[in-house]
């Protein structure tokens, strides 16, 4: 891979689109389509949100770049590996492209997609200066659930997707206050590594919840794979909180978790194949990571 190519890579976040990817499966399906019912569909809505989800993230380090002079010189914009005046027009076509892809496919969700938009831009404008910015990041994750469902036919009001957006909201929140928190005080203490472990308890509530929307339906051997795996990470994620005190991977841990629930919410509503999404992306997610940390 070519360094320029890395660069814009790191600066776009691609590594976290798995966790985009997967919530917004989780919505459209919710929404009343699914990825087994309309494939094309779901592609095009995982392509536009990924499209805008790295011009997001682009901005955020645009809006970002006088503290990481400092706090983060080896970024893409800082080190200058990127020109401040490339990523603003990066940034640009490529919101551009993803409202005129939503346009176009998903006209009865343009509104939607207005307002996740709206909510990217409060975020990345305001998070240093406004001490409420983890819900503005909470909100922005809640967006995707409610802009996928969007998409479909299915009412909005759904208990399911509901619950998923504001637990799922919640949970980033959370782990938005712990990573600011974890600037002030890099050493982890016994009390905060168990309450961040216990805070991953609230998660199945969505899928509790969709017992009640979708009787009857689900896979029991994808959920059976999807709660092992979910053991597995709750004991990864335990060592590294409580036995090495490593609170930057313990993040990205925590962070990689909605895979994890986006899996064994589609399980339980019985979208195999958009279970095998999310749980691939968990994988891919814990890999790159994994390779970098070993960079």
């Amino acid at each position: 891979m070519t360094g320029h190519l890395k660069s814009w890579l790191e600066l776009g976040r691609v590594s976290h689109l798995p966790i985009v990817i997967s919530s917004a499966t989780v919505g459209f399906h919710l929404g009343g389509q699914g990825i087994e019912r309309s494939p094309g569909y779901w592609l095009a809505l995982v392509s536009a949100l990924s499209v805008l989800f790295v011009a997001a993230s682009i901005m955020n380090d645009l809006c970002d770049l006088k503290q990481d002079r400092f706090r983060h010189p080896k970024r893409p914009l800082p080190s200058g590996r990127v020109p401040a005046a490339l990523a603003w027009t990066a940034t640009t076509v490529l919101i551009v492209a993803g409202l005129a892809l939503m346009r176009t496919l998903f006209p009865q969700a343009m509104g939607m997609a207005l307002l996740l938009l709206c909510l990217l831009y409060a975020y990345n404008f305001l998070h240093h200066r406004y001490w409420l910015a983890p819900l503005l990041g909470g909100a922005c994750h809640s967006g995707i659930y409610l802009l996928a469902a969007g998409t479909g036919g299915r009412s909005l009001a759904s208990m399911s997707l509901w619950a998923m957006a504001l637990v799922l909201g919640g949970y980033v929140s959370a782990v938005m206050v712990f990573a600011r928190r974890n600037e002030r005080w890099p050493s982890l203490s016994l009390y905060r590594s168990l309450g961040a472990i216990a805070a991953f308890g609230a998660l199945p509530l969505p899928a509790l919840a969709s017992w009640r929307d979708f009787p009857g339906t689900h896979s029991m051997e994808a959920m059976g794979i999807i709660g092992a795996l979910t053991i597995l990470w709750l004991a990864s994620l335990t060592r590294t909180l409580v036995l090495e005190g490593k609170s930057r991977r313990a993040i990205l841990k925590l962070s990689v978790g909605i895979c994890l629930l986006d899996a064994l919410v589609l399980a339980r509503l019985g979208s195999v194949g958009g279970a095998a999404v999310a749980a691939f992306g968990f994988l891919l997610f814990t890999g790159i990571q994994h390779r970098a940390a070993r960079a």
